[in-house]
C-alpha cells in the first residue's frame, strides 16, 4: 500500500485494501491497514468522502438514500429503524418517493424506538416512533 499512489489518482482503484462499491467503517480500515493519517489524507484530496463520524465512502460511490443508508447502517444503534417512503424505498417500492428523489442527497427518515431518543447527524431525518414487534 502506497499513499502516495493513491493521492495521484483521480479515484481509488483495485489498490485499495477495501471495497471500492460501498461504506466501511474506521475501524475496517483500521485492520485493513490503513492509518489514520492516511484516512485523513485521501478524504482532504477527496478521494474518501467521510459523510458521517465512523464511516468512510469512495468517492466514486454516488450520495444518494442507497449509499446514505448503507452509511447508516454501519454506525447507527442496532434498534435504529428505516420509516416511511424510504422504509418502502428500500423494500422495493419506488414509487414512495418523489420523482428522482433517489437520486438526491435528502436526509433518510431514520427513528428510534420511544424513550431512545433520535439520531443527531446530517445523514438522517430522526425522532422517535413506538413501534410495535410486528411492525418491524
Amino acid at each position: 500500500m502506497d499513499l502516495r499512489t493513491w493521492l495521484e489518482l483521480a479515484y481509488l482503484d483495485d489498490t485499495f485494501p477495501l471495497p471500492l462499491d460501498t461504506p466501511f467503517t474506521t475501524r475496517t480500515a483500521l485492520a485493513a491497514g490503513l492509518a489514520r493519517k492516511w484516512l485523513a489524507a485521501l478524504t482532504s484530496a477527496g478521494l474518501l468522502r467521510n459523510p458521517i463520524r465512523g464511516c468512510f465512502v469512495p468517492a466514486q460511490v454516488p450520495d444518494d438514500i442507497a449509499s446514505r443508508i448503507a452509511c447508516l447502517r454501519l454506525v447507527v444503534p442496532a434498534d435504529a429503524v428505516l420509516v416511511d417512503r424510504h422504509a418502502g424505498w428500500a423494500q422495493g417500492a419506488e414509487m414512495l418517493l418523489l420523482p428522482n428523489e433517489h437520486l438526491n442527497a435528502l436526509p433518510v427518515t431514520m427513528f428510534m424506538p420511544g424513550g431512545r431518543g433520535r439520531l443527531r447527524n446530517k445523514l438522517a431525518e430522526s425522532g422517535e416512533r413506538t413501534f410495535l414487534g410486528r411492525d418491524l
